[in-house]
C-alpha cells in the first residue's frame, strides 16, 4: 500500500481541470472525466499515519524509568516493579507503536 496525500491530489486536478476550455469538445469531456475522479478521489477511506516510537530506558536515581521516546511519558509497570509490561508494542499514553514491531 502507499499513502498519498489526498488534499494535494485534489488540488492538482483542481488546477489541471481550470486551465481547460470548456468549447473546447475534447477538454470538455476531459473535464468530465476528471470530475469522476475527484469524486473518486473524495470517496475513499483514509488511513491516519502511524507514529513510531520507541521505549527509552534511563536511570532516575536508584530506579529504572521506562519512557515513550514520542510523548516522553513513563510506560506502565506492573505492581511490584516488573518492567516485563513496559515493554508493549504500543505506547498506552500516545498510542505510539514501538519500532520492531512491524514484521
Amino acid at each position: 500500500m502507499r499513502l498519498i496525500d489526498a488534499d494535494a491530489l485534489m488540488e492538482y486536478l483542481k488546477k489541471m481541470w481550470s486551465k481547460w476550455d470548456e468549447d473546447d469538445w475534447y477538454e470538455a469531456q476531459a473535464k468530465d472525466a476528471m470530475k469522476d475522479d475527484i469524486e473518486i478521489v473524495n470517496k475513499q477511506p483514509t488511513v491516519d499515519a502511524v507514529v513510531h516510537g520507541e521505549w527509552v530506558s534511563e536511570w532516575e536515581g536508584l530506579e529504572i524509568t521506562v519512557r515513550c521516546s514520542v510523548c516522553g511519558e513513563m510506560a506502565l509497570i506492573k505492581e511490584g516493579g516488573s518492567h516485563d509490561h513496559a515493554y508493549s508494542h504500543y505506547c498506552p499514553n500516545c498510542g505510539a507503536k514501538m519500532k520492531g514491531e512491524d514484521k
